[in-house]
């Protein structure tokens, strides 16, 4: 079993020291390949002279997220029990992260999943314990900002996990890379793991958090047309993946309704959110998969 590791960078020169520590202190031997999105701060000659056990790809643009993942994974050559680690720079891992989330999976016969991410400081805040889908489609990391109590510290099959520090299977890698792309390049950053999410729900897949394997997530605020992508990319899954029905009759009203109300409260965030759904949504749809887990099966995760 090899473990590979992407990380794919953009002006992260000040998270990426440590993050790159936290992979040395794993308690296996990994491969480890960074994707460098045209950073202006010195990432690429850091990671030259202070990582020169990872392998560095050099973008010439700002790819994204998902995309940086799909180039980094094209170069790699998984084989059959091997896993695949998509990793933020700010991410801090503890030693036995990946082991344990990697034995988590195999034992659970789960096939993606993530295990418990803090947020910095020290005060016990959540970051995520996976991915929760409420009836609207809209998903959310469980437990943020809330302080880890006990019924979070329960190890349990959840609906998706962040891409944060996603590890993934070879055989879900395989079932889910239709013409080269794990990940959906018309995400640029944000919800293409959401999207993910929903794929491999129906085809069948199983997603495990783990509460033994621990890691620390910054996580940033990003500007407005970054939120605009967080909001509508989240929107967008569920134009994507949601059942026709329950898609015409409740969640394209609903995200109908939070678009006028965006418009009324925030005109111009609104219409940044307008315009992001009218050029994507058609390409959306046109993507809707011809088969998807029956609808029942998905009611579980509702929250």
């Amino acid at each position: 079993m090899t473990i590979y590791v992407g990380i794919v960078t953009y002006n992260s020169l000040p998270d990426l020291p440590a993050c790159i520590e936290s992979l040395r202190g794993q308690q296996t031997n990994l491969s480890i390949t960074i994707l460098d999105n045209a950073s202006t701060d010195g990432t690429p000659d850091w990671v030259a002279q202070y990582a020169p056990d990872c392998r560095l790809i050099r973008s010439e643009i700002n790819c994204g997220y998902g995309v940086g993942h799909n180039r980094i994974l094209e170069t790699l050559a998984l084989a059959p029990g091997d896993f695949y680690l998509a990793l933020n720079p700010d991410v801090v891992l503890t030693p036995t992260y990946i082991t344990t989330l990697a034995a988590a999976l195999q034992d659970q016969q789960a096939d993606w999943g993530t295990g418990k991410l803090m947020l910095p400081g020290g005060d016990g805040r959540l970051y995520s314990a996976g991915h929760a889908l409420l009836r609207s489609g809209y998903a959310l990391n469980i437990g943020y900002g809330l302080p880890s109590d006990p019924a979070l510290s329960q190890s349990r099959e959840v609906f998706g996990a962040p891409g944060a520090a996603l590890l993934l299977s070879h055989t879900l890698i395989e079932a889910l890379t239709p013409g080269g792309n794990l990940f959906d390049p018309d995400f640029f950053l944000y919800g293409e793991d959401i999207d993910l999410d929903w794929r491999a729900r129906h085809r069948g897949f199983r997603c495990w958090y783990e509460a033994e394997a621990a890691a620390t997530h910054r996580g940033s605020a990003p500007a407005e047309t970054l939120r605009v992508h967080a909001l509508g990319n989240r929107y967008l899954a569920v134009i994507k993946n949601a059942h026709l029905l329950p898609l015409l009759t409740f969640n394209l009203p609903l995200i109908c309704l939070h678009c006028a109300a965006r418009l009324i409260v925030s005109p111009r965030y609104g219409w940044h959110l307008v315009t992001h759904l009218a050029r994507l949504g058609p390409r959306m749809w046109r993507k809707r998969p011809s088969t998807m887990l029956p609808r029942r099966s998905m009611r579980r995760w509702f929250r």
